[in-house]
């Protein structure tokens, strides 16, 4: 033992080093307040009073890993008097695993003023949380989104209101395949969700009033979209509900269509076109509800070679389906809806949709909307 003493030392060192090349990896909680806050260095670290004052600020001192709480108010820019406000820049996001949080009340408004702000924010990093805000008003130019997610991975958008924009939600080709929006209210923007050569997955949202409530588009490639327990709805404004196109060879869209409901377009409640898919693959539309809409399911192109039709129920729409047969098991039943004309899709008690799924069905979803346990038939 007292051989190799002098090795200890020398051990001791190199360990040190590394620590100190490496250094710790920290992760701190900022805040900003557009009613009390300051936009200085000396200030973040607390709320109210101790609060950075605009998101454009509070977002470039931000290191990944960070946490930034936003309280409640409105951060727009100021036209009037442009110093006090939000600066008309884009707002983009380059550190990974940032969350940014609001509360109730506290809203992004881009109008008026945002012809440079553009997307309330971009997102070019991975592990990005945006929860708990209001977004509207980014529609100074046609492209303008609330959120736009142009790359990186596991990016989430969680309980949000995002209407009154141009675009609600933007996925880009070159975000990865763990992206998400959950559990948000997406309405009033021309198109609610746009996903452009990308895999996000779309859970749980109300969607509704948007002229354009989903839609995803592909070039080159397979993407895999999963787009399950949304309600999709227009009782003013909505002319398709889910609308899919892949017209390059090669370019497929291998999507999950599962547990939508979808009441009330005027042209299609879900349309699909794939002209030259990859026949190794698999679009699978089940488990859906396609209510009051003009054409309920149509198909075109190639897209009947990799459908996987199922568990539908078509009912009410003017014709349930163009280019395609009924899918096995689908059915056409009154889902009976508690008040449909008041926007409460939920089933009444006597549905007869409540137990339909059998046990042998394959269905994966056992959750629903509101994260209760998914009836299960026979």
């Amino acid at each position: 033992m007292k051989a190799n003493a002098k090795y200890v030392p020398i051990l001791f060192f190199v360990c040190f080093l590394s620590l100190v090349v490496a250094g710790p990896s920290w992760s701190a909680t900022y805040y900003v307040d557009v009613n009390s806050g300051t936009d200085d260095p000396a200030f973040g670290s607390g709320p109210d009073a101790g609060a950075w004052k605009t998101l454009h600020y509070a977002v470039t001192q931000l290191q990944a890993g960070d946490t930034l709480n936003v309280a409640a108010g409105t951060y727009q820019i100021d036209v009037d008097n442009p110093d006090k406000g939000e600066v008309d820049a884009a707002l983009t996001i380059t550190k990974d695993n940032i969350t940014i949080q609001g509360t109730t009340g506290t809203v992004l408004n881009g109008y008026p003023g945002c012809i440079n702000w553009g997307s309330a924010f971009n997102i070019n990093a991975s592990g990005v949380t945006i929860r708990n805000l209001e977004i509207t008003g980014f529609s100074c130019d046609v492209s303008d989104a609330g959120i736009r997610v142009g790359s990186g991975s596991s990016n989430h958008i969680e309980s949000c209101t995002i209407h009154n924009n141009d675009f609600g939600i933007v996925f880009e080709d070159g975000s990865g395949n763990t992206n998400a929006v959950m559990d948000s209210l997406i309405y009033k923007n021309d198109h609610g969700v746009i996903v452009s050569g990308a895999s996000p997955e779309i859970r749980r949202n109300s969607i509704y009033e948007n002229r354009a409530p989903i839609e995803v588009t592909n070039a080159s490639g397979t993407i895999r979209p999963k787009i399950i327990n949304n309600l999709i709805y227009g009782i003013v404004n909505m002319e398709y509900g889910i609308w899919i196109s892949a017209v390059s060879t090669g370019a497929t869209v291998a999507a999950e269509l599962y547990h939508n409901t979808i009441y009330g377009s005027t042209t299609n409640g879900i349309y699909i076109s794939q002209e030259f898919p990859n026949a190794s693959e698999k679009i699978r539309v089940k488990f859906n509800i396609v209510s009051d809409s003009f054409i309920g399911i149509e198909i075109a192109g190639q897209t009947s070679s990799i459908l996987d039709l199922a568990y539908n129920d078509l009912y009410g729409n003017d014709t349930s389906y163009s280019g395609v047969s009924p899918g096995a098991n689908d059915v056409a039943l009154d889902p009976k809806f508690v008040d449909s004309t008041g926007s409460d899709f939920h089933l009444q008690t006597t549905s007869q949709l409540l137990e339909l799924i059998g046990a042998g069905a394959g269905d994966t979803v056992t959750t629903d909307r509101e994260g209760g346990i998914r009836p299960t038939g026979t």
